[in-house]
């Protein structure tokens, strides 16, 4: 790292280029949003079309019909090039690159999820076994615990060693949450008072995992869903506690690739996306981001966030005429000018992220000039403190 003084800090502050504002962008032919990606040019998009086929959406070229009725696009890698799904005609699951098409990579299967590197691809076959499909080694499944029956996968760490999903583990009474690493499988337990979890994303280290808890009073009875997060270091947190209502449920679809934002959803009757923060907890989105909204619009669903916490995506209400509300699926940027990880909040994590990423390229990049350096310090101290 290069010495630089205060006064350099202050010259280099003076030709920091203004970043884009927080914006949120409909897009109004979307079934459903499943996945996005950051990119110096902008968001990418994944998800199916309400026609019926999967897409995907980047902000220079718009939608982009990759596959027929019946494909469901359900994940993205970072640099939005590498897409997976499933195939629901002929049913397998797939994955798509804009120089080889769709890739049928597991008969019979959907594929959840894929590491941000592109180069591996996680989901579940049949009646239901987990698999991990990678180019060097092809389709590999992965087990449930001994003695049981059902895996699934569903999201992959940014070079997939780590993969996580649910798992039925007879000494625990059913499926759990789990993580497949190189050293085995690994049961992420369960929440008190309930008898299934499941893992939906992980960080890009694979030391975050976020996902559900199913309550019940019996079995096969669900009473609540009830999100979490779990560390390798601290275990399962509750992100929003049962209220004791019936329609209580909250559900965490995603996270960002440091594990401090999650994003999720609360069904029922008060339905709306929601975004949880480390040391901040949980955030409704409608109003958070009031001023984006137009009357009669509302943000129902955050099914999932960029690696760098800059984009969340998921479905939401429109209203086109005064009397006609209909469902669409939106983009919401969120960027903040030295808001590195996304999380709303210009703090030292910020200041971290710069720092120990000094000289490389990737998401501490904040003025995208392709290089992470003084630019990107400047802009962080220019704003420290902001909405903290």
């Amino acid at each position: 790292m290069c010495k630089l003084g205060w006064s350099g800090l202050l010259a280099i502050g003076l030709l920091v280029t203004p970043l884009p504002a927080q914006r949120l962008i409909w897009l109004d032919e979307v079934g459903y949003m499943e996945g996005v990606a950051s990119t110096p040019a902008g968001a990418v998009v994944v998800g199916m079309l309400v026609e019926g086929g999967a897409f995907r959406w980047t902000e220079w070229g718009g939608f982009e019909w990759i596959g027929p009725p019946g494909s469901w696009a359900r994940g993205v890698s970072a640099d939005g090039r590498v897409v997976v799904g499933v195939q629901g005609g002929a049913f397998y699951a797939f994955r798509w690159t804009p120089e080889q098409g769709m890739q049928n990579i597991a008969s019979g299967g959907i594929a959840e999820g894929v590491s941000a590197d592109g180069s591996t691809v996680v989901g579940w076959v049949g009646y239901a076994i987990a698999f991990r499909w990678r180019e060097a080694t092809g389709l590999q499944y992965l087990p449930p615990f001994p003695g049981g029956w059902v895996s699934m996968a569903y999201a992959a760490s940014a070079d997939g060693s780590v993969v996580v999903g649910d798992a039925s583990n007879p000494l625990e009474g059913g499926e759990v949450a789990c993580r497949w690493t190189e050293e085995g499988l690994e049961s992420l337990g369960l929440l008190p008072g309930t008898r299934m979890t499941t893992a939906y994303g992980v960080s890009a280290d694979g030391t975050v995992v976020v996902g559900v808890g199913y309550l019940s009073r019996v079995p096969h009875s669900i009473l609540a869903v009830i999100p979490f997060r779990w560390t390798v270091w601290g275990g399962m947190e509750v992100l929003a506690p049962w209220s004791g209502r019936g329609d209580d449920n909250n559900y965490a679809w995603d996270v960002s690739g440091d594990g401090r934002v999650v994003v999720g959803e609360r069904s029922g009757y008060e339905r709306y996306g929601w975004r949880w923060v480390e040391g901040r907890g949980l955030e409704d989105l409608n109003e958070v981001y009031r001023g984006l909204l137009q009357p009669g619009e509302r943000l129902l669903s955050a099914n999932g966030i960029s690696d760098d916490g800059r984009y969340i995506v998921g479905i939401g209400r429109r209203r086109r005429e005064s009397w006609y509300v209909y469902p669409a699926g939106y983009v919401l940027d969120t960027w903040r000018r030295g808001d590195v990880n996304g999380d709303g909040c210009v703090d030292d994590s910020d200041l971290l992220t710069v720092l120990f990423g000094f000289g490389g390229t990737g998401y501490a990049d904040v003025n995208r000039d392709g290089v992470v350096d003084e630019g990107d310090l400047v802009e962080v101290l220019a704003h420290f403190g902001e909405r903290c």
